[in-house]
């Protein structure tokens, strides 16, 4: 693999125009072999309608033609820095990387493989601009799923509501709401203020290869003042009909549910009943997709039942629960319901394979 040094490609006019004013946002986007998406993403945001702004690639040793793409964008726009990792490690580092070059008032974040509508860096920018004391801005996403060749089959709108909050509850309780959407989880939806990030040197942890996203959002949250959400969908999130990841353990037990035991962690001074229930039935899910995903069941449902988790999972009351999620409820409450459950997980892995559509639509 050839290497290349990291570079900004710019003239020095451009870089002199550049450094005069300051950007409002900055933008970090890691490549890894991404070159059949990566026009698309980079073009929906250079095409954005507010032009304050640096894209910041960061090239993590891509071994097909994303490189010669990047190289040929960053000729071409002087707002475009290009970094290359000296190995590739996953996402984490490379954002971090990323991280260390930012001059943006806020920064934010895109995959390669997903793209934005032009707008959505003006909607932001009017709320950031109006109101200053905003340190962290959600907005929503459409969700779209891909058949092997490309072609979109189905797309699921996925809206944070709109709210401004300074209250600490009132922020937890909205974050365990965004999170059941999910859209708390990501980075990508949101715009950070660079200040926060710098003063408490905040990057992403390396030693996670999965919910490092997650955990980013806690630790920022816990410096925040003010945070607000948007219903504005800005942002589109691909999904290949399926698939699924080629490592096993982002499908077990300990880290589904990892993003659970972070949510309670957040309720300092007691857990309120409707917010116990909002989390646990994420809960539920999260058990769901363990075991649909397991090799072999059995362990993994005595690994659950083992988890004290559980025990408080069997101790909820679920008050606002429909009919769909009573069901899925008990037969996983439930010992002498197990048989049903095996049943049921048997047929969600039927559905997941032959009716990938129905499985998208249905799984929330």
């Amino acid at each position: 693999m050839k290497k290349h040094n990291k570079v900004r490609v710019a003239s020095g006019d451009q870089l002199t125009k550049f450094d005069a004013k300051r950007p409002f946002f900055s933008v970090i986007m890691p490549v890894f072999n991404a070159e059949e998406t990566l026009n698309r993403s980079i073009a929906s945001v250079i095409s954005q309608t507010f032009k304050k702004f640096e894209l910041i690639i960061i090239d993590n040793c891509s071994t097909d033609g994303s490189y010669d793409l990047m190289m040929d964008w960053a000729r071409r726009d002087f707002r475009i820095q290009l970094l290359q990792t000296s190995e590739n490690n996953g996402v984490s580092p490379a954002r971090n990387l990323g991280l260390e070059r930012i001059s943006g008032t806020y920064v934010t974040f895109i995959d390669a493989d997903d793209w934005l509508e032009p707008n959505i860096f003006d909607v932001a920018a009017k709320s950031l601009m109006e109101d200053p004391s905003i340190d962290c801005l959600k907005y929503s996403c459409h969700e779209e799923y891909f058949d092997s060749q490309g072609e979109l089959q189905n797309r699921i709108k996925c809206i944070c509501g709109e709210a401004t909050l300074t209250n600490r509850q009132q922020i937890v309780e909205k974050i365990v709401e965004l999170e059941s959407i999910p859209l708390f989880g990501y980075v990508w939806n949101g715009f950070y203020r660079t200040q926060i990030l710098q003063k408490h040197q905040l990057k992403f942890n390396t030693e996670m290869r999965v919910n490092e996203d997650f955990d980013f959002n806690l630790e920022f949250l816990r410096h925040l003042y003010k945070i607000k959400t948007i219903n504005e969908l800005g942002y589109h999130y691909s999904k290949q009909i399926g698939s699924l990841s080629t490592h096993i353990e982002h499908y077990s037990y300990p880290v589904l549910t990892a993003k659970i035991r972070g949510l309670l962690s957040l309720f300092e001074y007691g857990l309120p009943a409707d917010q116990r229930e909002k989390i646990f039935w994420m809960y539920v899910r999260a058990c769901y997709s363990a075991l649909t995903n397991a090799n072999v069941m059995s362990e993994v449902m005595d690994e659950i039942e083992s988890d004290p988790l559980f025990r408080e999972f069997r101790l909820t009351k679920f008050n606002q629960s429909n009919f769909k999620q009573k069901i899925m409820i008990s037969l996983l409450k439930f010992r002498p319901m197990r048989p049903i459950l095996i049943l049921a997980i048997i047929a969600i892995r039927i559905v997941r394979k032959f009716f990938p559509n129905l499985f998208a639509s249905v799984k929330r």
